[in-house]
Parts: C-alpha cells; sequence; structure tokens
C-alpha cells in the first residue's frame, strides 16, 4: 500500500562535472525547448516529486527552495521559472498527491463493493500517511491560503462523493439507517484535523489517536453486521 506521497526517484548529485553537466543540460532544455510542453512537464514532475519527498521528511518550513534546487542540480532562476513560490509549490505536490490517490482509491474500490471494507481500507491509509508526515506539518500548512483552498474544494468535492457511497452501506445493511450521512462525513475530517493538530494530543502516535477516536466512531456508525467487520479488523491488527 502506498504511505504519504509517492517517493520516486530523484535526479542523483554524482560528481562536480556531473553536477555541473545535469544542471547545464536542465537549463539547456528549459531555454530551448520553452514551447515543447512534454520537456517542461517533465521537468516540472521531477521537481514535484523532490519536492514532496522533501515536505514529507523535513516539514513546510524546513523545505527550502535554495535546498531543493540543490538536491536537483539545478539553479534557482530555473526553479523558480517553474513554481513562483513555495507555496506555488507546495499546492502543485498536493495536487499530484491528490491525483495520486485517486486513482488507486478507484483500483480499491473496484475490488471490493463492500462498504466497511473500502472504509478500513482508507482508514488505513490515513494512519500510515499521518505516521509518514513531521508532527509540525499540519500546523504549518495552515500559514497557506492557496493550499488550505484546494483542500476545502476537495474536501467538499469528497463529501459530495461520500454521501453517495456510503449511502450503498445503508443498502447493504452495514450503516445505520438513521444516520445523516453528510454530517457524518463532516465530523470525521473535524476530527481528523483536531486529532493531528491539537497541542495536547502531540504526545500520542496517528495510530493511537485513529484508533481511540476515528475507529471508535465510525465502529457507532455500523448496524450490528457492520460492527463485527470491524471488530474484525480490530483483531487481525492485534496480531500484527
Amino acid at each position: 500500500m502506498a504511505r504519504g506521497w509517492p517517493r520516486l526517484p530523484v535526479l542523483a548529485e554524482g560528481t562536480a562535472a556531473g553536477r555541473r553537466a545535469q544542471r547545464a543540460f536542465t537549463e539547456e532544455n528549459m531555454a530551448t525547448n520553452e514551447d515543447n510542453g512534454t520537456a517542461r512537464s517533465e521537468v516540472k514532475r521531477r521537481v514535484i516529486e523532490a519536492a514532496a519527498h522533501a515536505f514529507q521528511t523535513k516539514g513546510i518550513k524546513d523545505m527550502t527552495m535554495d535546498e531543493l534546487a540543490r538536491s536537483l542540480t539545478m539553479s534557482k532562476r530555473t526553479l523558480y521559472q517553474l513554481f513562483a513560490d513555495k507555496e506555488e509549490l507546495l499546492l502543485e505536490c498536493m495536487a499530484y498527491h491528490a491525483e495520486h490517490e485517486r486513482s488507486q482509491m478507484a483500483q480499491a474500490l473496484a475490488d471490493t463493493d463492500n462498504v466497511i471494507n473500502f472504509i478500513l481500507y482508507v482508514f488505513e491509509r490515513r494512519m500510515r500517511e499521518a505516521e509518514d508526515l513531521p508532527p509540525q506539518f499540519l500546523p504549518e500548512l495552515k500559514k497557506y491560503p492557496r493550499v488550505l483552498r484546494f483542500l476545502r474544494e476537495r474536501h467538499d468535492a469528497q463529501v459530495e462523493q461520500g454521501v453517495a457511497f456510503l449511502q450503498r452501506g445503508k443498502e447493504q445493511g452495514l450503516l445505520r439507517p438513521e444516520i445523516d450521512l453528510r454530517i457524518v462525513l463532516e465530523a470525521i475530517g473535524a476530527l481528523i484535523e483536531f486529532s493531528l493538530s491539537d497541542a495536547m494530543l502531540s504526545a500520542y502516535t496517528p495510530a493511537r489517536l485513529s484508533m481511540n477516536t476515528l475507529f471508535v466512531y465510525l465502529r457507532g456508525c455500523t448496524t450490528p453486521a457492520g460492527a463485527r467487520l470491524m471488530d474484525d479488523y480490530l483483531a487481525a491488527r492485534a496480531t500484527r
């Protein structure tokens, strides 16, 4: 299962001569292929992959454009031609991650028609992603309004899709028929954000927080049949 942003290879630094050659090659491509969308897109993809990994491991504040340019054997001038500032780069990383996740979620959904099993897949994935992020990531994220707007719009779209999907859980007899699915999804989003960003809870791991908040809440939304599936997951997890 993928964890967080995809960790694909980035450009190696190599020898000093190799770095100079790589920089010259990259910048020459940028200068002579301005009309070549494929070449520019490839360079941007490499930058996004490297930046996503740096954001994920160092946090947003400690990921500097200078260090990123050096790691890619690229001049700062070239980097800023691609991305106007750190927020634009972070936004592109978020969009890249969202697209990658969308394809993986679609595949997971195709592999099961059981709503609870899919919920548990997403639950496990979210726990692992949270464990991969440095603790300062979410508080730092709040300083970037364009990124927050993107995440809010994405959340709103996911709620609309989620309501239709969870309705199948009611039809399958796995989710309680009287619950308001929209409220459930909004509450889940708020619960995740609170658990991962509240200073009082920073002493606990994301997995422990999720098991003692989100899992309990989700189980309360299930019928006896759905609860049995969640209990089976819990028992299997305890043996790992």
